[in-house]
């Protein structure tokens, strides 16, 4: 995701990137149409090189609902990136990495939360529950990312993985017990990151994506209980008390955590 866009961010993504040096980019992955999340992905789409874009199904229909991404895709359409949408079975891999997306279920299915997205009345849970929760494993680290996905995405997961649905997707063992870093979903709310979930992924390190003094009083304080009883040895990074995070790896082996705190 990109961030919200505003001046205030001044577009921290990209000037990460710019930071870092970037002069392309080989996937960029938007989760869901908020603008909170996409509202910087415009400025990035302007100034890179995109391979390809994993976004959202959005109906034509619906897509004036959502201004901000409206014209982030458009300014992809405009440079001629390559979309895809994301959907479960989806993967990246190479050199070290996969990258696998657990969710959402394809529009087609009944069930998938593509459906409510695409309702002229979609709730803000509908909208949050097509973010797909995606696994990296670099080096043998492995990542969860949920964007503002809701209990019901994880439920999904979960079931997946009993009846063994990702190892036939992706011919490869998935491994979500003991992860090394979990994105906390929704900014800490409390309609993501259940008990259940959170009890399979054991994570060793939390990321929340959370303003200070925000308006909806993220993160929520159960949801804080809840990760602590997850692993007792937890490590929570909040973006509202030491800003950015940033994971670098050295041949996947030696693993660093950097904040604007440290």
């Amino acid at each position: 995701d990109a961030g919200n866009g505003t001046e205030q961010s001044d577009g921290a993504i990209y000037q990460q990137l710019k930071s870092a040096k970037v002069k392309t980019i080989d996937y960029l992955i938007l989760t869901h149409p908020d603008q909170d999340h996409v509202g910087g992905g415009e400025k990035i789409v302007e100034n890179y090189q995109i391979s390809r874009a994993y976004i959202p199904y959005i109906t034509n229909s619906v897509m004036p609902n959502f201004k901000t991404y409206y014209d982030v895709y458009s300014a992809m359409q405009r440079k001629g990136v390559q979309t895809q949408i994301s959907t479960m079975g989806n993967c990246l891999s190479g050199e070290g990495y996969f990258l696998g997306f657990l969710s959402p279920l394809p529009f087609e299915q009944k069930d998938s939360s593509y459906r409510d997205l695409n309702k002229i009345d979609a709730t803000d849970r509908e909208i949050n529950d097509c973010s797909p929760i995606i696994y990296l494993e670099v080096y043998g680290n492995r990542f969860i990312f949920t964007g503002d996905a809701g209990r019901s995405q994880e439920q999904l997961v979960l079931e997946n993985v009993k009846l063994g649905i990702y190892q036939m997707a992706f011919n490869r063992q998935i491994n979500l017990a003991d992860v090394d870093f979990l994105k906390v979903a929704h900014h800490g709310s409390e309609d993501g990151s259940s008990s259940e979930f959170l009890s399979v992924l054991r994570p060793k390190n939390a990321v929340i994506s959370v303003g200070g003094n925000n308006f909806y009083g993220h993160p929520d304080t159960d949801l804080l209980t809840r990760l602590i009883e997850s692993n007792q040895a937890l490590k929570v990074f909040r973006t509202d008390t030491c800003g950015s995070v940033l994971v670098k790896m050295q041949n996947g082996k030696d693993v660093e955590i950097i904040t604007d705190a440290d």
